[in-house]
C-alpha cells in the first residue's frame, strides 16, 4: 500500500514538473513573436533560436535549462545545466562564487545568460526568468498538488533564511 502511495505521489509530481516545463516553453515560444520595448517586431530566425530558462532562488539561479529551437525541423533540444557547474570568473575566488549559479547574483539574468553562453560557446537570443512565486502560481492554477508527509519534518537554515516545519 505504501509503495502504491509513493508511486502515485511520484507520478503526480513528475507530471506537475512536466507541466511547469511545458508552461515555460509555451511562454517562451510566445515571447518570440512579441515586440521589443520600442514596439518594433522581433524577427524570428529561420535557423536555430537559443534560449535560457532561469529559475531563481534568492541571488542564485537554481535552475538553468538551455533550449535550442530548430525552426526548419520544428525540433527542440534541451540541456539542463547543473547549478554547481564550475564557472571561473575573474575576481571571484570563493568556492561558492565559482559555481555557474552564482553568476546570477552580480548581474541578474544577464549574468546567467553570459555564463551559459560562455560555457556552451554559443549565442543565447532570449531568456525567461522566474522565481518560486511563479512556480507556486502555476501549481495553484492546476489545482495544487496534494502531498502526504508520513512523519514530522523540522529543518532550519539561518544562512539561507529557510525554515521547513511539516
Amino acid at each position: 500500500m505504501k509503495k502504491l502511495r509513493f508511486f502515485k505521489i511520484f507520478v503526480i509530481s513528475f507530471l506537475a514538473g512536466l507541466l511547469i516545463i511545458y508552461g515555460s516553453i509555451y511562454f517562451f515560444l510566445n515571447k518570440l513573436t512579441v515586440e521589443d520595448e520600442d514596439g518594433v517586431a522581433i524577427p524570428i530566425s529561420e535557423g536555430r533560436v537559443n534560449g535560457l530558462i532561469i529559475g531563481v532562488a534568492g541571488n542564485l539561479s537554481d535552475t538553468l535549462i538551455f533550449a535550442s529551437f530548430d525552426m526548419k525541423k520544428n525540433k527542440v533540444d534541451f540541456l539542463s545545466i547543473p547549478r554547481d557547474t564550475y564557472y571561473l570568473r575573474k575576481g571571484f575566488n570563493h568556492a561558492a562564487q565559482k559555481k555557474i549559479n552564482a553568476a546570477y547574483g552580480k548581474d541578474g539574468a544577464k549574468g546567467s545568460v553570459k555564463a551559459v553562453s560562455d560555457l556552451l560557446d554559443t549565442e543565447i537570443h532570449y531568456y525567461i526568468e522566474f522565481d518560486y512565486d511563479a512556480v507556486i502560481a502555476i501549481v495553484d492554477a492546476i489545482g495544487g498538488v496534494e502531498v502526504e508527509i508520513p512523519r514530522r519534518m523540522d529543518y532550519d537554515d539561518p544562512v539561507d533564511n529557510l525554515s521547513i516545519h511539516f
